[in-house]
């Protein structure tokens, strides 16, 4: 699911990786809930 997004950080901000990184976890966390 965002996995595909998460190896798409070629050419993001720092900023931008860190945010996709936070949202890979919630989404993690939300799946093992």
């Amino acid at each position: 699911m965002g996995v595909e997004r998460g190896i798409r950080l070629e050419g993001l901000s720092e900023a931008q990786i860190v945010k996709a990184l936070e949202d890979l976890v919630k989404v993690g966390a939300s799946l093992k809930a």
